[in-house]
């Protein structure tokens, strides 16, 4: 797509015919898309709204097309590009058409369920990686959407680009992240955004979270969200993806939290831990808490570790309402 747009722009800087459908296109493409007769429409629509521009305009245009295919150095904000709406107003919709079209390709050719699968194949916990909860379907099932990380409606020229196309739970996408602009605030801020295809795993914290100390109602009083990078990136992934709302609200809600209790209180009685005092207790909560680390995103499983590396931080500065009920589980006395 890139390079034919610059043949394009180049045939009208030049004052020369542009080739016949599809021999201006590079070699390798002509074959296959020569029966798309909506490309080849979409594409001369272009060319005749183009060529009406000036030539500083037609400058603006292919930097744009430059600056929006940049993801690598638009996320970290490295690079900055503008959106659709700074170009004049009768080459926008032009260009929304053919990109529009292009992306619909990527489904015809099959390009977009190669591409599930091949990352499908690849992550190791089959989870959505912008919340690390929603799983993922099979590729041989529906496959999930191919969410457009840059949005389409503001960035066109990414929009069949793979690297703006990544997997995401019907959640994230629907709900949350839908039409937003991950690279710019609402006050028009500029905001630094995850790679996708190359960040790293973030570990969650609840160290500072606040147990309820009464002897009534649920244990933890409030539930404090924080992670292992402070970095502008998390703050953009919680904004858009409201992720410290949701741990909260669909994950660390009370009666979430007394299934895991039970859920170590059975693993307690099948691992043959031999409990007698707060040592062995406290033992049993860290080997539990590291076996939860190493699951990963499985069934939720880094937040669980989280919840109880905090039990075990209070279990050991001596906080008697954590100290009751983990005892309880384990059927050891508390004092």
């Amino acid at each position: 797509m890139i390079d034919a747009i610059r043949i394009i722009h180049q045939s009208i800087d030049d004052g020369v015919v542009l080739a016949e459908w599809p021999d201006f296109l590079p070699q390798k493409y002509r074959g296959k898309v020569k029966a798309k007769y909506g490309l080849k429409d979409r594409f001369f629509t272009y060319k005749e709204s183009v060529s009406k521009l000036s030539s500083a305009e037609r400058l603006d245009v292919l930097l744009m097309l430059n600056e929006q295919n940049s993801i690598d150095t638009l996320l970290p904000a490295v690079t900055n590009c503008g959106k659709i709406t700074d170009l004049p107003v009768s080459i926008q919709e032009p260009i929304k058409k053919l990109f529009e079209f292009a992306f619909g390709l990527l489904t015809d050719f099959g390009i977009r369920d190669r591409q599930y699968r091949l990352i499908h194949k690849k992550i190791d916990s089959k989870v959505c990686p912008f919340c690390g909860f929603e799983y993922f379907s099979a590729p041989t099932s529906k496959r999930e959407a191919l969410d457009h990380y840059l949005a389409e409606s503001k960035y066109p020229f990414a929009a069949a680009n793979l690297r703006n196309l990544v997997p995401m739970g019907g959640k994230c996408n629907s709900q949350y992240k839908r039409s937003e602009d991950v690279m710019w605030r609402a006050d028009g801020t500029r905001r630094m955004v995850f790679d996708p295809y190359l960040a790293g795993q973030q570990i969650l914290s609840l160290d500072n979270s606040k147990i309820n100390n009464t002897l009534v109602g649920p244990l933890v009083a409030e539930w404090v969200i924080d992670f292992s990078d402070l970095s502008e990136e998390v703050s953009t992934w919680d904004e858009v993806f409201s992720l410290r709302k949701r741990y909260r609200d669909d994950v660390l809600n009370e009666e979430t939290i007394k299934q895991w209790m039970g859920e170590f209180r059975s693993w307690c009685l099948r691992s043959k831990q031999v409990l007698t005092d707060h040592h062995s207790v406290a033992s049993a909560i860290e080997a539990y808490g590291g076996f939860l680390g190493d699951c990963g995103f499985n069934d939720r499983a880094f937040i669980k570790a989280a919840v109880f590396r905090f039990f075990l931080n209070r279990f050991r500065t001596g906080c008697q309402r954590v100290r009751g009920v983990m005892c309880g589980l384990a059927g050891v006395p508390a004092n």
